[in-house]
């Protein structure tokens, strides 16, 4: 099976209540290109996702900042998990079934969203894949896996 479609969106947030309505959900400014000139990770670890430079909090006591819903987009996802099975007659009525399963064939990296609150150190860079924060390497979109497997039919 080959699961493939684009990024989720993003919704960005300055972290502070930049309107004073006790909110600090409040939507921030585009003022460039959030995709042109990405500067280096920092680290290892993290990517960089956009270009924190393209962002500004709104003047203090405005309503909202200009960067709509849905604007910009995470990163993608794409996975193709073949599968072989292979029945086995053990008696009339019993059957055994060998399988093997690999998630992930190709190790291909799903990122996660990046951090999304402005005010944050770490605002636009990814630092986990898709499904990181539980087990890692387990689940939908994670590193290669392969799973062997017997059944019994009867």
């Amino acid at each position: 099976m080959t699961t493939a479609h684009t990024g989720l969106p993003i919704l960005f947030r300055a972290g502070t209540d930049v309107n004073q309505d006790g909110d600090v959900y409040d939507r921030i400014n585009l003022v460039g290109d959030p995709f042109a000139n990405l500067p280096a990770a920092p680290n290892a670890t993290s990517r960089v996702w956009v270009n924190r430079a393209a962002f500004a909090n709104p003047a203090s006591g405005t309503t909202t900042g200009n960067l709509g819903r849905n604007t910009v987009y995470g990163p993608g996802f794409f996975s193709i998990d073949p599968s072989m099975f292979k029945e086995i007659p053990i008696k009339e009525r019993l059957r055994a079934q060998f399988r093997i399963e690999v998630f992930n064939v190709l190790n291909w990296t799903n990122y996660a969203n990046p951090t999304t609150t402005f005010n944050s150190g770490s605002f636009g860079l990814i630092s986990n894949t898709r499904n990181g924060s539980g087990a890692p390497g387990l689940g939908f979109g994670e590193p290669r896996n392969v799973q062997l497997a017997l059944k019994f039919l009867w």
